[in-house]
């Protein structure tokens, strides 16, 4: 929390569009109030130009969340992940640290650049250890994702894609963006009496047509 995106402290982003700055404290609060299964340590992230300081905060902020939760799964960024050798640079302290969490990673779509790198991180860490991404979460980069062993996925593209009332009829081959579903506010479903697949026998497509959805959306 030494040096956050407010003099404040940290901005804490909720579902509905609104956001909060809180101090260590509030968040610490927070964190005690919800008592979470998983915990990531929102300063983990060392950035290769971080300061001596920084780093130290940060990599001391993790310590305490472990130590504070150890019923708690407690994640690291991914930029924590620095090869542990033994020509590293870093603190026994922070190389325990790396070996007892888990390790996240945050993209928005998985290049193949982005493929090598995840896959040479978790390479460096205990198997046993969980992974996590946060991504955009279309349906190629999950497979891609689960493939190089990531266990836990949090996705921004299902939420945005409902919203806006796009049904995701995707194929999971597809690689364009554009291909993951059709927007059922479109007026050319206004009068369109089929389901929105065709050979689905999920609830939705067996009781109602693509006209339905789009006069509920309405």
């Amino acid at each position: 929390f030494d040096e956050g995106p407010s003099n404040k402290g940290i901005k804490i982003y909720c579902r509905n569009g609104s956001s909060k700055a809180v101090d260590k404290e509030e968040y610490q609060k927070i964190v005690d109030q919800i008592r979470p299964n998983i915990v990531i340590s929102l300063y983990s992230s060392v950035l290769p130009g971080s300061s001596s300081r920084q780093r130290k905060n940060r990599i001391s902020s993790t310590i305490e969340l472990a130590t504070k939760y150890p019923n708690t799964i407690t994640f690291t960024h991914e930029l924590c992940n620095e090869k542990i050798d033994e020509n590293s640079n870093l603190s026994e302290e922070h190389q325990e640290l790396i070996k007892s969490t888990g390790i996240f990673f945050q993209y928005g779509e998985i290049t193949e650049e982005a493929e090598k790198n995840i896959a040479a991180k978790i390479a460096q860490r205990d198997p046993s250890l969980p992974r996590m991404i946060l991504c955009d979460g279309h349906p190629g980069d999950v497979r891609k994702c689960y493939n190089l062993g990531i266990d836990l996925f949090l996705f921004n593209l299902p939420y945005l894609a409902a919203k806006r009332g796009i049904a995701m009829n995707f194929d999971f081959h597809a690689t364009e963006y554009s291909e993951i579903g059709i927007d059922l506010k479109s007026k050319e479903f206004e009068h369109d009496h089929t389901p929105i697949l065709s050979d689905c026998d999920c609830p939705c497509c067996k009781n109602f047509t693509k006209s339905y959805i789009y006069h509920l959306l309405e």
